[in-house]
């Protein structure tokens, strides 16, 4: 199974922790492409959701060590196409990436993998643990082949997080962090034994945009009354 996996051309943690994990369970990439730093053009929002200091290596530098080839690579350039078509790979994995385009996904037999850190399709786009304390619903994870329409696709697995009353935003995010990995691993378990199976994303859900200063307002707020009371207001939602 030919992998190639999608990270940033900058230190990252996710993309740390997650070549790192790939490595130890047996699922090496055979390349890793990072995308260069690109400035942004959306409002950010700015509630802080990690600790202030998580460990990240150059992933370069970590490839190298890995025994990974490694190569620069801008998301959907020309170049980007050119070099897919012609590796023909079997899975892509997501641990740091732009929204890719329907040439670069079409170029996996199998697919691209994703780790949504929200529920498909009710909680897609940015911001999701945020998203999910300001409408009372759950946290959670989905990991799903990628199709050209965002945080949709063929999902194979979602899970439920819980969350406890002592938990600061940082310790569910964390804990999101280490489902995305463990789900991650399980999917491609599932895809090498041909053991998977998908549910394609019929409907739209809601797509969030990152949360404006006007929601972020009230969320922490909000956030003490829901992780008192998480089981019991999404318990209610869902019912």
């Amino acid at each position: 199974m030919r992998k190639v996996v999608f990270t940033y051309d900058f230190p990252h943690y996710k993309t740390t922790i997650g070549l790192l994990r790939l490595v130890a369970e047996g699922y090496k990439p055979n390349i890793v492409l990072g995308a260069p730093r690109v400035k942004l053009n959306f409002y950010k929002s700015k509630t802080r959701l990690l600790p202030c200091s998580l460990p990240a290596i150059d992933p370069a530098k970590l490839c190298e060590v890995l025994g990974i080839a490694y190569q620069v690579m801008p998301i959907n350039d020309i170049a980007m196409h050119e070099f897919l078509e012609g590796y023909k790979p079997d899975v892509g994995i997501i641990l740091g990436s732009r929204i890719l385009d329907e040439k670069v996904i079409s170029s996996f037999k199998t697919g691209i993998l994703n780790m949504h850190p929200g529920l498909i399709p009710e909680n897609r786009g940015l911001d999701n643990i945020l998203w999910a304390i300001n409408n009372f619903e759950h946290q959670g994870v989905t990991t799903h082949l990628i199709s050209k329409e965002i945080d949709k696709g063929r999902v194979i697995n979602k899970r439920i997080i819980p969350v406890y009353s002592d938990d600061e935003l940082y310790d569910m995010n964390m804990r999101n962090y280490e489902y995305q990995l463990n789900m991650m691993i399980d999917a491609l378990r599932q895809i090498s034994l041909g053991s998977h199976t998908f549910a394609e994303v019929a409907e739209d859900g809601v797509y969030n945009k990152s949360m404006r200063p006007e929601e972020e307002s009230t969320i922490m707020y909000k956030f003490e009354y829901y992780k008192w009371h998480y089981d019991e207001i999404t318990n209610i939602n869902k019912g």
